[in-house]
């Protein structure tokens, strides 16, 4: 089962998108728990989570239906989120930023969480020196797989262009 979290500043909806994410997930039948995260309790237990998605500040539109905020407000708001990503940060918590309308959000949420699903159910060992912090990463073509394919794209556009010169 998928462990979800939700972060974010105060006034960007991650209340409401964790229950209209459970729904969507329920309704295409995914067992995934989605958890509107606590930081300072998310930091002690953050390696029970699979995806942590942080809502994303929009300018000058609160995501509870306000069309503006206050600069006093807005400064807050600014402060959270900075703080919110720097617990991440300094946790080593990898989380995806999702920017947008209510349903903008609940789209990316669920492309995250498909992505997640992709790789779960076929698991790639993409690195040859042991995972470590100083492990290569390697890129994985989102349209094959194949972790080479980039790169014999890109010798053969060059090939081309050297021997058409």
């Amino acid at each position: 089962m998928l462990k979800i979290a939700l972060a974010g500043a105060s006034g960007t909806g991650k209340s409401q998108l964790a229950v209209a994410l459970s729904e969507a997930l329920k309704a295409s039948e995914q067992e995934a728990v989605v958890l509107v995260a606590n930081i300072a309790a998310f930091q002690a237990d953050c390696a029970r989570y699979d995806l942590t998605l942080l809502m994303g500040l929009e300018i000058g539109v609160e995501q509870t239906g306000e069309s503006t905020l206050t600069e006093t407000s807005s400064l807050m708001r600014e402060a959270d989120d900075h703080s919110i990503r720097n617990a991440l940060t300094n946790a080593g918590v990898p989380y995806q930023v999702i920017y947008g309308s209510h349903e903008e959000r609940l789209s990316q949420a669920i492309d995250a969480i498909g992505g997640l699903l992709r790789r779960a159910k076929n698991p790639r060992q993409i690195s040859t020196r042991g995972g470590g912090k100083n492990s290569a990463w390697a890129w994985i073509c989102d349209k094959c797989g194949d972790p080479q394919c980039e790169h014999l794209l890109l010798t053969a556009l060059l090939t081309r262009r050297s021997g058409s010169g």
